[in-house]
């Protein structure tokens, strides 16, 4: 969801920056930790994940394309859910058709 009003926006990021969230994300430590964490065992190994995808330019390219696939498909199939009817929606805004 993006947050419209960009003072708020700034004021969250504010407060992440000053609760040191990333770090703690890093460091497995703190608040982060206690809400990564499910019954008692830690699931924050995405955040290694995302250090190493921002290492290599084609991994991340390779995922934004993955990602823009199944987007599509979802968008696909939530619209034929919504409308009871095929309806083909292309990811690309504005190209859409009956089938």
């Amino acid at each position: 969801m993006t947050i419209k009003n960009e003072t708020h926006n700034s004021q969250a990021l504010q407060q992440l920056i000053k609760e040191d969230a990333v770090g703690q994300l890093r460091r497995r430590d703190g608040l982060m930790a206690m809400l990564g964490s499910e019954d008692g065992a830690l699931k924050l190994d995405w955040v290694e994940g995302v250090a190493r995808l921002l290492e290599d330019d084609t991994k991340l390219e390779k995922l934004e394309a993955e990602a823009r696939e199944n987007m599509g498909a979802w968008y696909t199939a939530y619209h034929l859910g919504r409308h009871g009817r095929l309806r083909h929606h292309s990811a690309t805004p504005g190209r859409s058709r009956l089938l």
